[in-house]
C-alpha cells in the first residue's frame, strides 16, 4: 500500500509539472505564480491527493491489525514482520526466537457463547501482551492462535517468557473456565560468518530468507504440535515446549 500511494503520488507530481510546463510554454508571458486562482487550484488539489493518501495509509494500517477483538497485529503483519526479522538475523548474525500459542479446548467456550470466545481471546492478548518485552511483538494469527517474535532472542530466553504467560493466566477464568494455553518455541541462530548477505543476488537472499523464515515457523509449529499433545495427555494443564531437531 505505501508503494503504491508513493507511487500515486509521484505520477501525480509527474503530470501537474508536465501540464505545468506546457503551460508556460505556451503562454510564455504569464507568471502562473501570480494568478491567484492558479494558485489556489493547485492548493485544493494537493489537499484532496494528500487527504486521499492519508486514508490510504489508514487503510494500510487497519488492514495490519486485528480490529475486532485483541486490537493486536495480525496474521498479515505477521508474514511481513517475520520475514523482516530472519532477513536481519541472516545479515547481522543474531538469533531469532518465535512463539506460537494455541489455546486449550477452545471448543467448549465457543459452545458456551461466541461472546465468551472471543473474551477469552481477547483476555489472552492483553496477558501475553503484558507479559513480553518492549522489542517482542505479539500478533493474533488467527481463531486463539497467537505469535510472539523475540528478536536477538535464542529459544531458551523465549522459554523463560512463555513460563511467564502461563504463570500470569494460571487461574484466569472465563464463564467458569480456566484460560490455558499451549505453547510452541523454536529459533533461528545463524551459523558463524553467515552474514554479509549484501554480496547476494537479491533473488538467492529472498530465496535464503524465504526458507529459514518456512523453517522457523514449522519448527516452532512442531513444537506447538508437541505442547498439545501433552496436555491432552494430562502431563500439563500449560505446557512451553522448545523444538528439537530429533521430535
Amino acid at each position: 500500500m505505501d508503494y503504491k500511494a508513493e507511487e500515486w503520488r509521484r505520477v501525480w507530481t509527474k503530470d501537474v509539472l508536465k501540464a505545468y510546463a506546457k503551460l508556460l510554454t505556451s503562454h510564455p508571458e504569464l507568471d502562473l505564480d501570480k494568478i491567484p486562482e492558479f494558485t489556489n487550484l493547485v492548493g485544493r488539489i494537493q489537499g484532496y491527493v494528500g487527504g486521499v493518501l492519508g486514508e490510504m495509509k489508514v487503510l494500510e494500517d487497519n488492514s495490519l491489525i486485528d480490529t475486532a477483538i485483541t486490537g493486536l497485529p495480525n496474521q498479515t503483519a505477521f508474514n511481513k514482520d517475520i520475514f523482516k526479522e530472519v532477513e536481519r538475523s541472516i545479515r547481522y548474525g543474531h538469533p531469532t526466537a518465535l512463539t506460537i500459542l494455541d489455546g486449550n479446548k477452545f471448543k467448549r467456550i465457543n459452545e458456551k457463547s461466541y461472546m465468551a470466545g472471543n473474551k477469552a481471546i481477547a483476555t489472552i492478548g492483553e496477558i501475553v501482551s503484558d507479559s513480553v518485552r518492549r522489542t517482542d511483538t505479539v500478533y493474533r494469527w488467527g481463531g486463539d492462535e497467537f505469535c510472539i517474535i523475540c528478536p536477538e532472542t535464542e529459544a531458551r530466553k523465549a522459554y523463560e517468557i512463555g513460563e511467564r504467560i502461563a504463570q500470569k493466566l494460571n487461574g484466569v477464568k472465563i464463564e467458569n473456565y480456566p484460560i490455558t494455553v499451549s505453547q510452541g518455541i523454536a529459533d533461528y541462530c545463524p551459523p558463524a560468518g553467515e552474514g554479509n548477505t549484501s554480496i547476494l543476488p537479491k533473488s538467492l537472499l529472498i530465496n535464503t530468507v524465504t526458507a529459514k523464515r518456512d523453517e522457523l515457523f514449522n519448527n516452532a509449529n512442531t513444537a506447538l504440535h508437541t505442547a498439545k499433545d501433552l496436555y491432552r495427555r494430562g502431563q500439563s494443564e500449560a505446557p512451553v515446549v522448545i523444538y528439537k531437531a530429533d521430535e
